[in-house]
């Protein structure tokens, strides 16, 4: 087995051969397991083989790379991948990474690749995101195969906490959006945004009960599972009647960059003006990416501030979105 990027040539070798030609003692206790497995499943190979990176400008390897075990039940597979110090900060992890795991997710039956790294490992992180994996806890990262995603208004009857079992809303935040002094800053406020199974039973009933107030719940689903959703309230709200309130707009942490958000909050918009708004106003999580992407939808600031949302989420960046024809 043979892959070709720019710069290397990535071979994956049967762990007897590695042994029999040297294998460094370190990478014997390393890889003793994936031998093992290789012996016992012969049909997991190449799962169970290293993959040597060689430089080819030079012809010599700078690192390897390989499979924790066969894919699990869920189509999910670990990699890990590691190079030698004397080669780093040239770009072969990323190039090295990005190659094994388009293989892997190319392989049937493979849904998506997953890596473990420290919170604190920045270098290692950097070069996750670039290569397309996303984080879903603290530790690990998952990036995803192509998906066939459907989109669908849900019934009321279809909202039940166990419609998020495979929702993950896990954020990493590093910085907000906050008002001073007149101006939108930001600042660096960091934290971990993730639910509770009681935030996922008290969002099902707020969903039902914006359905059942004449709003709308949209969903985006890979295959069966749910990996996003936005909720339009039925109630009109300023000084005009002209808002409708985009409340909830969501996607799960490994399906995000997708797009998928922006065609829930197309969805939202469509149904908002069927309901003769104006306007939606959005109560926004203060995240400079939530606020990057809200931005990129134009929206802006709220002419005028609910106090009831605003009291509810005061580190909140209220903002209004115009339903003129061809914004959304």
């Amino acid at each position: 087995m043979q892959l070709e990027t720019e710069r290397l040539r990535i071979l994956s070798l049967p762990q007897l051969k590695l042994r029999l030609e040297g294998m460094p003692r370190f990478e014997h206790e390393a890889m003793a397991s994936p031998a093992e497995l290789a012996e016992k499943i012969p049909s997991s190979c190449p799962w169970a083989a290293n993959w040597q990176i060689i430089w080819k400008e030079r012809n010599c390897s700078v690192g390897s790379a390989g499979f924790m075990n066969v894919p699990d039940e869920t189509g999910e597979v670990e990699i890990r991948c590691g190079i030698t110090p004397a080669f780093q900060r040239r770009g072969f992890m990323t190039e090295a990474l990005r190659a094994i795991a388009a293989w892997a997710l190319e392989q049937p039956g493979v849904t998506g690749v997953i890596a473990e790294t420290e919170p604190e490992n920045t270098a290692s992180r950097r070069v996750l995101a670039r290569c397309g994996f996303k984080p879903v806890s603290a530790t690990r990262w998952r990036r995803l195969g192509p998906a066939e995603i459907t989109y669908r208004e849900l019934p009321a009857g279809e909202i039940e906490t166990g419609l998020f079992a495979s929702f993950n809303r896990y954020q990493e935040v590093k910085r907000c959006r906050r008002r001073e002094n007149g101006r939108n800053v930001l600042k660096e406020i960091a934290f971990t945004e993730q639910w509770s199974a009681e935030d996922y039973r008290l969002l099902a009933e707020a969903l039902r009960g914006a359905v059942a107030a004449g709003g709308a719940v949209f969903g985006a689903f890979d295959g069966k599972n749910l990996i996003g959703f936005a909720s339009l309230e039925n109630r009109p709200r300023g000084s005009r009647n002209q808002y409708l309130q985009l409340s909830n707009l969501h996607v799960s942490a490994e399906y995000r960059g997708r797009g998928i958000g922006r065609l829930l909050f197309r969805a939202a918009c469509r149904r908002a003006a069927e309901l003769r708004a104006e306007r939606l106003y959005i109560s926004a999580h203060s995240a400079e990416e939530t606020q990057a992407f809200y931005r990129a939808l134009n929206c802006t600031e709220a002419e005028e501030l609910m106090p009831d949302l605003f009291e509810l989420e005061p580190c909140d960046c209220h903002l209004e979105f115009r339903l003129s024809p061809g914004r959304a």
